[in-house]
């Protein structure tokens, strides 16, 4: 959904999903593209709020469904105003699908 860097006692990158809600993850861009952590999360739905600097082609043969939103990181972009109808229909479907969406 959105990049996030989660850290253990000494400060590393650990690079793993949080659960926000049941079928509902938070990564970073490391645990994204970590074929072994999508698959160990069951992960059937993407959310990319960075696809002008991501790649979504990795995603496709996992079979993968997609959501890439070029977003941009300023506190000025009006982030939901923008790209809340078309996220909440694609995590609303994913949802109702029974997918889990990172």
């Amino acid at each position: 959904l959105v990049c996030v860097h989660q850290k253990d006692a000494g400060g590393l990158h650990l690079g793993i999903p949080s659960a926000i809600l049941p079928n509902l993850y938070l990564s970073d861009k490391a645990a994204a593209m970590k074929q072994a952590t999508l698959q160990e999360y069951g992960i059937t739905h993407v959310v990319n709020m960075a696809a002008s600097g991501c790649s979504m082609d990795f995603y496709g043969p996992l079979g993968i469904q997609t959501l890439a939103i070029k977003a941009i990181d300023s506190p000025a972009y009006d982030l939901l105003g923008k790209h809340f109808q078309e996220g909440y229909a694609f995590i609303k479907q994913a949802l109702e699908s029974q997918g889990k969406i990172l």
